[in-house]
């Protein structure tokens, strides 16, 4: 009777009953988990080999069912509606029953990086976000947005599980929940009026090498692989060890796109990134079967690192810069407007999410009038002494913020760099003109080509421009 009874405790606080232990699925799916809408999910998990696997949704009257393969696994294919529930789902093959309860049907995407990606919320200590506790209290009104957040983990081989659990938007939830996502999928829900799904793979730290297939890493001989060593001390760090883990695990799971915060630990390495974070986009996408999903991402923020005026973290921003037109179906948020100097944790993530929403209100749920861009270097000309940048994206026409002699340099054939001043084109609104009494016959501009900036330029819809140079010095 005991036994009987603690059985169905776990019942009621899991809903997940596994009765004879030979059925089993990921724990990506649980109870309050979002399913993408009007699409082909995918459900998978592992049974006894030649058994039957039988499925009943809320949404569809027939039952489905599938056959367990030589290897134990079995995977099926169920048509979602549009947005709604709650629904349930039954797996079931002989004794064992799983039960899902609390499932939604909406929009999904993946939230990944480092720890700009992870930072929740609630904040690190002594490193807020803006406005946290108002957001927090909040969320207790939208229990449509759910977060799956992927423990942190590392393998040498792909793994068929990760934990975690999917948990609804809530004040005793919400502040752990990554504060890029969260409200990401707050605007979304605010303007599609739909649930929102966010699966979490994120761990601060990590750099691009770690989120990669051993087989695409070989690819690279600049990449040290023979070695690996599972025990290092900087786990996020060990190449494919959190593919394998965390990634790997989910990446079946039907979404609608890819929001990504990573790239202060590739700084020391930006030649090499620029050749793997297109690769590894590419891998991504191939892994979750749509070779097209829109992947939008930030730029890294301004930040000191070995000093304000230094200029390692302006390689890796070019870098990611170039990679928007590499990368097909893709979209960069800038930051130059919200780092702080002595912070790496930028606090405003609000503003953040809101730029990478508008990428995808734009690009992918027909909100064609807004504005998603940020103004972007297209060329350079020479007249005299001023160079004229002319720049794609000045939606509205350009607009200077502050002082642009702490934003612009130029210089002439000595390559000796001056503090420029700056103004918009008095005709075209998508032209700045540069100069310096300093500098009587130019060559090259730079725009905050450095650690540590606040941005001068932005379009009419106050997005600021890109970092730049037209030179191609390495230093």
């Amino acid at each position: 009777m005991k036994r009987l009874s603690s059985l169905f405790l776990n019942f009621l606080l899991l809903s997940v009953v596994t009765m004879a232990g030979t059925l089993e699925i990921p724990n990506i799916f649980s109870d309050n988990m979002v399913l993408q809408q009007n699409s082909e999910v995918k459900l998978w998990g592992q049974g006894e080999p030649g058994s039957t696997v039988n499925f009943k949704t809320g949404w569809i009257e027939k039952s489905l069912s599938v056959q367990v393969d030589i290897n134990g696994t079995w995977e099926a294919n169920i048509k979602t509606p549009g947005a709604g529930g709650p629904h349930m789902i039954s797996i079931s093959s002989g004794n064992d029953i799983i039960t899902l309860n609390n499932i939604l049907i909406g929009e999904v995407w993946i939230c990944a990086g480092q720890s700009n990606m992870s930072m929740p919320v609630k904040g690190f200590q002594s490193q807020p976000i803006l406005d946290s506790q108002d957001a927090i209290v909040e969320s207790n009104s939208y229990p449509e947005i759910r977060m799956f957040t992927a423990e942190r983990s590392i393998s040498s081989i792909p793994e068929f599980n990760v934990k975690g659990n999917w948990q609804c938007a809530s004040i005793n939830t919400t502040g752990s929940f990554s504060a890029v996502g969260y409200f990401y999928a707050l605007e979304l829900y605010k303007t599609l009026q739909v649930p929102i799904g966010i699966i979490n793979l994120s761990w601060g730290g990590s750099n691009a090498q770690a989120w990669m297939s051993l087989d695409l890493l070989k690819t690279f001989p600049e990449i040290e692989i023979s070695a690996i060593n599972m025990k290092s001390k900087s786990p996020q760090r060990i190449p494919t060890a959190l593919f394998n883990a965390m990634f790997y695990p989910i990446s079946r799971y039907n979404v609608k796109g890819i929001i990504w915060y990573q790239g202060e630990n590739n700084i020391v390495d930006y030649d090499l990134y620029s050749k793997i974070f297109p690769a590894m986009v590419n891998e991504w996408r191939k892994y979750l079967n749509q070779e097209d999903i829109p992947f939008y991402y930030v730029q890294i923020a301004p930040y000191k690192y070995s000093g304000s005026r230094n200029r390692e973290s302006a390689f890796l921003r070019e870098v990611q810069f170039r990679s928007q037109y590499i990368i097909p179906n893709s979209g960069m948020v800038t930051t130059g407007d919200i780092g702080e100097e002595e912070l790496i944790h930028a606090s405003n993530k609000r503003m953040i999410s809101k730029r990478l929403s508008y990428y995808a209100l734009k690009k992918n749920y027909g909100f064609n009038n807004l504005s998603c861009s940020s103004p972007i270097y297209r060329k350079m000309e020479i007249t005299g002494n001023k160079i004229t940048i002319t720049f794609d994206f000045a939606d509205g026409g350009l607009v200077i913020k502050g002082n642009p002699e702490n934003t612009f340099e130029i210089a002439g054939k000595d390559g000796i760099f001056y503090p420029a001043k700056a103004k918009v084109h008095q005709q075209y609104g998508d032209k700045i003109e540069i100069w310096s009494e300093q500098v009587s016959q130019p060559e090259n501009v730079r725009y905050c080509f450095k650690n540590y900036f606040s941005s001068t330029i932005f379009n009419s819809f106050m997005n600021p421009a890109s970092p730049f140079r037209t030179d191609s010095y390495e230093k």
